[in-house]
């Protein structure tokens, strides 16, 4: 997407306390983890409502299945400070090469998260919290059926963004044990990561092996230790170093003039390296990548000056690729 047609004025980068326009787009084809809900107004404390016969039939993408009953009950407001995680929900294991999670999951009942910096957990943390208290304002009796229908997102962060290296990963809509919604985040750090073509697709197939790990662990027969044993097979992709010859930091510098040559070139490629992939790493370390694909395998997403907005949360929560 060239522009920012469709998104909310001021898409570039997350405002904790910004005024953002309305979200207008609200019609799309379900696609995220999580059972479709009926719409209904949404409170922070709400009873429990049973879950319609055909929806407990239903498991849209794989997803999470309805127990014969649903809360549609948000989380507190955003936290200014973060999320203040107990010692035990954190474990940070240096060397494992499974990716990280954090959020909520049907076989526990409350906050968790393995294998991720608690500085990292807190940013992430609040990030969310912003986003899930605005689009809940914002979007009123019609949030939780756009949380429950919601894209499984991919993302990049760049390595000034959320912390000081590159993180890559997805986010999809979840609930806990009793019924409480908010999503599930899995990742994990790539060092060396590069937008040369051969990386973007290890890195589209790491994610696939997410999103299939992600929608076993949403299962309510799931086990935590199940979910655990999916994400050891799905160690983050190895990124070799990208050819190097100095034409991408020359064109960013604007020089008039740039000798290329390599000893045993033979082409193009050789002699120019990975301009293209190496002009982007260096450009994009402040920015955050977003995509996802839609029922038909339509993909779509955004790329924006830090975390997205608010505003821009809300209307992830409700995009389908291909339509505005």
């Amino acid at each position: 997407m060239a522009g920012a047609q469709g998104w909310p004025a001021g898409a570039g980068a997350d405002h904790p306390a910004g005024a953002e326009r309305h979200l207008r787009h609200r019609h799309r084809r379900p696609l995220g983890a999580v059972p479709h809900a009926r719409q209904g107004q949404h409170h922070t404390h709400r009873a429990a409502r049973e879950v319609p016969r055909h929806l407990r039939h239903r498991r849209p993408g794989g997803g999470v299945r309805g127990d014969h009953q649903q809360r549609a009950e948000p989380l507190p407001p955003a936290r200014a400070g973060g999320l203040p995680l107990p010692g035990r929900a954190l474990i940070v294991l240096p060397g494992d090469s499974a990716p990280g999670w954090y959020g909520k999951l049907p076989a526990l009942g409350d906050f968790a998260s393995r294998r991720l910096p608690q500085a990292f957990v807190a940013a992430w943390d609040a990030w969310l919290q912003r986003g899930m208290a605005y689009s809940q304002e914002h979007l009123g009796s019609a949030w939780l059926d756009a949380f429950l229908t919601a894209p499984v997102w991919g993302f990049v962060l760049g390595e000034r963004t959320l912390e000081t290296q590159t993180w890559a990963g997805i986010v999809l809509p979840s609930v806990d044990r009793v019924g409480r919604y908010f999503p599930l985040t899995l990742c994990a750090p790539l060092p060396g990561f590069s937008f040369g073509s051969d990386a973007l697709t290890a890195l589209e197939r790491w994610m696939d092996s997410l999103e299939e790990a992600a929608r076993g662990g949403l299962d309510p027969q799931a086990t935590v230790d199940g979910f655990e044993a999916g994400l050891v097979a799905c160690p983050p992709p190895l990124f070799p170093a990208p050819q190097a010859c100095g034409l991408g930091e020359a064109l960013l510098r604007g020089d008039a003039f740039v000798r290329l040559e390599r000893p045993g070139a033979r082409g193009l490629r050789d002699l120019g390296g990975d301009a293209a992939a190496r002009t982007m790493d260096m450009l994009f370390a402040p920015y955050t990548l977003w995509w996802c694909r839609g029922g038909d395998g339509t993909a779509g997403g955004f790329a924006c000056h830090g975390m997205p907005s608010a505003a821009v949360f809300a209307r992830m929560l409700q995009y389908a690729p291909g339509q505005v």
